[in-house]
């Protein structure tokens, strides 16, 4: 959707297309500051920025057109966009609107990146439930107007292709499983090897900072 419209202005080229990642780039380095500034201030939003801008690991995934950098992109916005609605005091909220049509641009990049998002939506929304000065009639306006919006997106892609989109995510989680040599996604081994490789992917004069 994004790299479209690169790619329709100036044609369809590697250059183009890796000029156009930087999009994604742009909107992970927002999103970062904002949420940090959100949580903490706004310095440290700006440290938390620099940080992803200058590591290593994402100036190697700028040169690439995979959908890493993409994904990453949408998945801090969603971060942001839920973190704004959990945060929000009006009666029906716009982030929950905003968020579901996140969710549904993460679903087109990969579709099996909403899983790591099952868990933050149902504390979210758990969480919104608790508080008593949320009325029920709002908030279950909010829940059906964020997958309303979900739906939306995913759909005309979705209701064409959803035999292939079910067929290749099995076929890539059988693959994770037989050769990535216990680093598949369900595996403890593959969950603490990013953690121990963090120091690697920020770099190390980051780190250490």
């Amino acid at each position: 959707i994004l790299s479209s419209f690169a790619l329709r202005i100036f044609g369809n080229s590697y250059t183009v297309a890796y000029l156009s990642n930087h999009i994604f780039n742009i909107i992970t380095i927002l999103s970062i500051f904002k949420l940090g500034s959100i949580l903490n201030n706004r310095n440290t939003g700006l440290w938390a920025s620099l940080i992803f801008t200058f590591s290593p690991f994402i100036v190697s995934q700028r040169t690439d057109y995979l959908i890493d950098l993409s994904l990453t992109s949408v998945c801090t916005l969603f971060i942001l966009s839920l973190t704004l609605y959990f945060l929000d005091t009006a009666k029906v909220s716009f982030y929950a609107l905003i968020s579901g049509l996140i969710l549904g641009l993460i679903f087109l990049t990969k579709p099996t990146g909403i899983c790591i998002f099952f868990i933050p939506l149902v504390i979210t929304f758990y969480k919104k439930i608790l508080n008593k000065n949320n009325e029920k009639f709002y908030l279950i306006s909010e829940i059906v107007l964020f997958f309303l919006a979900f739906y939306l997106v995913i759909n005309p892609w979705f209701s064409r292709h959803w035999l292939t989109i079910i067929s290749s995510t099995v076929n890539a989680f059988s693959w994770g499983i037989k050769y990535q040599e216990g680093l598949d996604l369900n595996s403890i081994k593959g969950w603490f090897y990013y953690l121990y490789n963090i120091p690697n992917v920020i770099g190390l004069s980051n780190f250490l900072i």
